[in-house]
């Protein structure tokens, strides 16, 4: 499979493994960064980035869907989504789309990690950022937050102009980032202390100590926002997580990288990595996935 991701960054490197397979032209949703490594190397990926949290969630889960049915679907299926956040993020029910019969119904739980908390507040104000744009007017106690992410001398004279005339932390100010063109965020990162396989315990045991009922029949999805790894790091922690055999009281663990998406999770790249899949389940995918010739990647990553 041809790898055109590159043209997008010539002279720097894409990052091992997690990468989209298609040019970015024309995509939503999606973030290009170039990490600069110590060593001078300068590494391009991108990542799925959608502000709202929610939305987020429901184009993850889409991804899901749209997988499954490439991976398991012998005829036509009709997905009904039978609940959100009662208690899991999403409860799915699978009919034939033919007979309408029942043929498979579970839960589906996301959780997300990152680099490191610094990481993860510092994705948060840029989300913050990004999604102000949109809006003409948005609270004062926002556009202070903003501010306080991303100091601006002269949106800080408006902020203390809006003060004087008695706008209160709920009022509804003009935006000063209002329509602003596509802005570069630069920051700096610390030292990764934490292994990937860290974070992913990390999620996986967070899911594991919820008070739910019904985890043999959900489907955990580990949402990677990390950026500081790549596949090598995902290979070892799979060796570790076999190695430590921690209890899995999930039907099923995967580990998912999302690139761009249009917001009905249509026209989209992103990639599908067991961490915790029954072989009876996962021998029929990825035999199914090879017949196609064209879906698994040179490091056995499942992309769509």
């Amino acid at each position: 499979m041809k790898n055109n991701f590159g043209a997008d960054f010539p002279f720097r490197k894409p990052r091992k493994g997690f990468h989209p397979v298609h040019s970015l032209e024309g995509r939503n949703n999606c973030m290009p960064y170039v990490r600069n490594e110590r060593d001078g190397t300068a590494v391009v990926g991108v990542y799925l980035r959608v502000t709202n949290p929610r939305l987020r969630e429901e184009i993850i889960c889409a991804h899901f869907l749209q997988a499954y049915g490439k991976w398991r679907a012998q005829s036509l299926l009709a997905v009904t989504i039978l609940g959100r956040d009662n208690p899991w993020d999403f409860q799915i029910g699978i009919k034939d789309g033919t007979q309408g019969n029942i043929v498979d119904a579970f839960y589906l739980e996301i959780v997300s990690i990152a680099n490191d908390e610094w990481s993860h507040q510092n994705n948060t104000r840029e989300d913050l950022f990004v999604k102000a744009r949109d809006s003409k007017a948005i609270p004062l106690s926002l556009l202070k937050k903003i501010n306080i992410g991303f100091p601006d001398e002269s949106v800080t004279k408006q902020i203390e102009k809006f003060e004087r005339a008695g706008h209160g932390k709920n009022d509804e100010v003009a935006n000063p980032h209002y329509g602003q063109d596509a802005v570069i965020f630069v920051s700096t990162s610390r030292p990764i202390v934490r292994t990937l396989y860290d974070l992913i315990l990390d999620a996986f045991n967070s899911k594991v100590t919820k008070d739910h009922d019904g985890k043999e029949h959900t489907i955990l999805i580990i949402d990677n926002r990390a950026t500081a790894y790549d596949i090598d790091d995902y290979h070892d922690a799979v060796k570790r997580l076999h190695s430590a055999n921690p209890s899995c009281p999930f039907r099923e663990v995967w580990f998912y990288n999302g690139y761009y998406s249009d917001n009905d999770g249509y026209n989209a790249e992103y990639s599908f990595a067991p961490l915790n899949v029954a072989d009876e389940i996962l021998d029929p995918i990825t035999d199914r996935m090879k017949a196609s010739g064209s879906s698994i990647n040179e490091d056995g990553i499942i992309f769509y």
